[in-house]
């Protein structure tokens, strides 16, 4: 294994004779100056190399990310600041893209949500670029995906009502340019909702 280039096993030589030596302390901090540790560089190390303990970080995130550093120390038997450096390493990363509060979007006011499939008349780089333009600016889409198949997008949509829906359909969506076709279909009851990553709670 190899951190910053560096070779693991060279690394660990270098630490057992480290008290006992001036020219290896000073090799080691060349190494690392945040810290005179295996486990610290890693902590600094390539996203590739995410360990089981930034797993069990995000798991307890995705459960409830406003709880405190120490909290989150104690549950992944860490001390907060090594901890803290690996939610701040995933944030850099883009691993954790954000923080945000789940709604209940009934009580919001938003009880209708529905999928809206999408064709355009030639999934060429321009229209594709336009459409994904005039969708951003729609705040009542809260998903755009790229599909392979017949349909080109899955929008994932909001409404206040069916009155509501109507207009965002006939409106708005219709009215985007080289659009082809829309399908849509209301969502009767959401199942299940997963936010972890099967590789997460593995």
């Amino acid at each position: 294994m190899r951190i910053f280039g560096y070779n693991c096993a060279r690394i660990k030589k270098l630490l057992a004779d480290y008290a006992s030596n001036v020219y290896f302390k000073r090799t080691i901090c060349q190494l690392s100056y945040f810290s005179f540790t295996i486990n610290e560089l890693i902590q600094f190390s390539p996203i590739n190399t995410m360990d089981q303990i930034d797993k069990s970080i995000l798991r307890h995130l995705q459960a409830n990310a406003r709880m405190s550093n120490a909290e989150l120390a104690e549950r992944v038997n860490l001390s907060p600041t090594p901890c803290l450096r690996r939610v701040k390493r995933l944030e850099r990363s883009g691993v954790i893209r954000g923080y945000a509060a789940e709604l209940d979007l009934k009580k919001v006011g938003l009880t209708i949500s529905a999928l809206v499939f999408v064709q355009l008349t030639i999934n060429s780089t321009d229209n594709a670029a336009k459409f994904e333009a005039a969708i951003k600016s729609i705040r009542r889409v809260q998903e755009c995906s790229v599909l392979t198949g017949s349909y080109d997008y899955l929008l994932q949509v909001v409404a206040i009502d069916l009155a509501d829906y109507e207009k965002l359909i006939k409106g708005e969506l219709a009215n985007i340019a080289n659009i082809k076709n829309l399908e849509s279909t209301i969502v009767l009851n959401q199942v299940a909702v997963n936010f972890s990553p099967p590789f997460v709670s593995s």
